[in-house]
C-alpha cells in the first residue's frame, strides 16, 4: 500500500476556459445529458488507468438564461448536477472545466480534458479561451508540496 501512496502524491491539475455556440441550438435537457457525458467520460478514462483517483473534475457554465454546473467526485455515484439554465434550449455560453487527478501530471490530465471535449464537438463549436495551469484558484498543490518536503 504504501508505494501507492507515494504515486498518489503526485497530483496533476488542469483548468480551461472555453466558449461553445451550438448550431443549430441543443435542447436544454440533452445538453445537461452532454456535459454530464463529458465528465463521466472523464472518470471513464481514470477507471481505465487504475491508479489514478479523481480529486475532482468539475465544469461550470453560464449562458444567457442561466447556469449549469456539474460535478464528479466519485465515479460510484456518479455526476452531481445542478440545472438553473431557464431556457429551453441552449446555444451558446461560457464553460469552465476543471479536474484534479491524483497520480498523473498536470499535462496528462490536459490530455484526458482535451480528449473528453472530442465528445461535444459534433454538437457544439469550441473555442478554449486560455488554459489555466499551477492552480491559479486552488492550492491543493501547496498541501501536497508540504508532505514531500518533510523527509
Amino acid at each position: 500500500m504504501s508505494e501507492d501512496t507515494k504515486k498518489m502524491a503526485n497530483t496533476g491539475a488542469h483548468g480551461m476556459k472555453l466558449t461553445f455556440h451550438a448550431h443549430p441550438s441543443i435542447p436544454s435537457d440533452e445538453f445537461v445529458s452532454l456535459i454530464e457525458g463529458l465528465l463521466n467520460s472523464v472518470g471513464d478514462k481514470v477507471n481505465e488507468m487504475g491508479k489514478v483517483l479523481i480529486g475532482h473534475a468539475k465544469t461550470f457554465i453560464t449562458t444567457p438564461h442561466g447556469t449549469l454546473k456539474v460535478n464528479l467526485i466519485d465515479t460510484d455515484l456518479g455526476a452531481e448536477t445542478l440545472n438553473r439554465l431557464s431556457s429551453p434550449e441552449v446555444e451558446e455560453g461560457e464553460m469552465k472545466f476543471m479536474c484534479v487527478l491524483m497520480g498523473l501530471s498536470d499535462h496528462e490530465v490536459e490530455e484526458i480534458m482535451e480528449g473528453s471535449l472530442e465528445n461535444l464537438k459534433g454538437r457544439m463549436e469550441l473555442m478554449i479561451e486560455e488554459h489555466e495551469h499551477e492552480h491559479q484558484h486552488e492550492n491543493h498543490e501547496h498541501q501536497h508540496d508540504e508532505h514531500e518536503h518533510q523527509q
